[in-house]
C-alpha cells in the first residue's frame, strides 16, 4: 500500500494573486477601469491589511511554541495541557524508552512529559532557531542531557516541526538523533527501531 501524499499547505500569495486578478476583471467588466477606483475597491473587498495579518499570525504561532518550551523548562504541566489541541498528535520517532511514540490528547503529551523528566536529566536544551510561516512554526536546535537509570550522556541535534491551529498545537513531530539516545539508554539500536519507524497517519 502507497503511503498517503502528505497534505501541501495553500499557496496563500497565489491565492491573493488569484483574488485580485478576478477583481479587475469584474471592476473592467463593470467599466471602472482606472487605478484608482480598482484600488479603492480592492481595499473594500480584500482589505488593506491582508498580508499583515497573515504575518501577525505566523509571529503568534510562534510565540505558543516558544511558551511551550517555558512551560516545559519550568514543569508546568498545566500549562504544557493548555497549550495544544484537545486532538493533538504528538510523535517522536524509534522505539526509545521514555521517549518514543505516538501521543494523542493533553493527557498524553502531559504524562509524556512527565516520564521524560523522572527518568531523562536535561543539562541543556537550545532552540537555535525558528522558521514559522503559516501554521507550521520549525525550530532547529539541539540538546545534552543523561539517562539516569543507565547514568549515560548523550548529545542530540534535532528538528521539531509543529502545526498550529487557534492558537494550541494541533501537531508536532520530531526529527532528532534517536541512535544517540537509545545507547544513552543502554539500548541497541536494532532494537530501538532507529530505521524502521511506524509514521503516524
Amino acid at each position: 500500500m502507497s503511503a498517503a501524499k502528505p497534505k501541501e499547505s495553500p499557496d496563500l500569495g497565489a491565492i491573493f494573486d488569484g483574488h485580485i486578478e478576478k477583481e479587475f476583471e469584474q471592476n473592467r467588466e463593470s467599466g471602472k477601469t482606472d487605478r484608482k477606483t480598482i484600488d479603492l475597491h480592492l481595499v473594500e473587498t480584500v482589505g488593506p491589511n491582508h498580508e499583515d495579518e497573515i504575518a501577525s499570525g505566523t509571529q503568534k504561532n510562534k510565540r505558543v511554541v516558544k511558551e511551550l518550551y517555558e512551560a516545559f523548562g519550568h514543569g508546568n504541566m498545566a500549562a504544557v495541557r493548555a497549550l495544544v489541541a484537545e486532538d493533538v498528535i504528538w510523535y517522536l520517532p524509534g522505539r526509545v524508552p521514555h521517549y518514543s511514540g505516538c501521543y494523542k490528547g493533553p493527557s498524553s503529551v502531559a504524562d509524556f512529559f512527565q516520564n521524560l523528566q523522572a527518568n531523562v536529566g536535561i543539562e541543556a536544551f537550545e532552540p537555535c532557531e525558528f522558521v514559522a510561516e503559516a501554521d507550521r512554526v520549525l525550530v532547529i536546535g539541539w540538546s545534552r542531557g543523561r539517562v539516569k537509570n543507565t547514568g549515560r550522556a548523550f548529545d542530540n541535534r534535532w528538528v521539531m516541526v509543529f502545526t498550529v491551529r487557534d492558537g494550541r498545537i494541533a501537531k508536532f513531530e520530531e526529527y532528532a538523533d534517536t541512535q544517540a539516545l537509545a545507547v544513552a539508554h543502554n539500548v541497541s539500536t536494532h532494537h530501538a527501531g532507529v530505521l524502521g519507524n511506524q509514521h503516524p497517519q
